[in-house]
């Protein structure tokens, strides 16, 4: 797959390095020389110093064959036109990233969301801000889970919980739990292994265990796992956009 990546900041130069090491083929955008240069030393990228929003540079980029155009500057209007050039010009997919919450549509009493397809006309537009906040609500609202993850938009949750010493369910087989409904044990890991857990096996301290749930029932069944109890009051340092939408949430 041919990639160009506009910006190679933290968030660029990260995706360079990874979509480098699955073998695709990347060109690096910037127009700082010496990030430009590190690139070229660090990963078998090519490389191109130039203003990312500029159509010239956008040519000779050759976003016109890319199969994807990754736009991750500082600036969320260099992202955005950029990313809507190289549509017009014929990249196969374009991705910007945003910072700010300027460019959020949400109606009045509606919530903000991290991911936009389509908008402006651009394949998916990122803002990063807005899924850490989701996440850190996710967390806040879990009775004990290290790690939440939504999916079918929203309708599973999947949450990560490590056993501790006095829970209840340990050394008790799988099968005789009493599970509430729409609940699963999905998987274990214990030490560095991972592996999907059978009726006959049964939990250790210290085993980390995969709950899935329908959104709505997660609450109750991490209560048999671990002894949590969800934030009742919340400080939140910093009126950035992630603290703005994480108190939204929250409120």
């Amino acid at each position: 797959m041919k990639v160009v990546i506009i910006g190679m900041g933290e968030v660029g130069a990260s995706i360079a390095e990874t979509l480098s090491g699955e073998r695709h083929e990347v060109l690096a955008v910037d127009i700082d020389k010496d990030r430009i240069d590190l690139m070229s030393e660090r990963l078998d990228v090519a490389t191109l110093k130039g203003y990312g929003a500029n159509p010239r540079t956008l040519a000779l980029a050759g976003v016109d064959t890319a199969d994807l155009v990754v736009c991750a500057t500082d600036s969320d209007e260099v992202n955005l036109i950029a990313a809507l050039a190289s549509k017009q010009l014929g990249a196969g997919r374009a991705v910007a990233r945003l910072q700010s919450g300027e460019y959020e549509d949400a109606a009045p009493g509606e919530e903000e969301k991290g991911l936009h397809y389509g908008m402006f006309g651009i394949d998916m537009v990122v803002n990063s801000h807005i899924l850490v906040a989701d996440e850190m609500f996710d967390i806040a609202r879990s009775h004990g889970a290290i790690d939440i993850h939504m999916f079918a938009n929203n309708r599973i949750e999947l949450a990560e919980v490590e056993l501790p010493a006095d829970s209840a369910v340990i050394g008790t087989k799988l099968r005789s739990l009493e599970l509430p409904e729409q609940t699963r044990v999905g998987a274990v890991i214990r030490g560095d292994k991972l592996f999907i857990p059978a009726g006959e096996d049964s939990l250790i301290c210290g085993d980390r265990v995969f709950l899935f749930a329908r959104t709505g029932r997660m609450n109750e069944v991490e209560d048999l796992f671990v002894h949590g109890y969800s934030a009742g009051r919340v400080v939140i340092y910093g009126g950035n956009v992630l603290g703005e939408h994480l108190s939204r949430h929250l409120a």
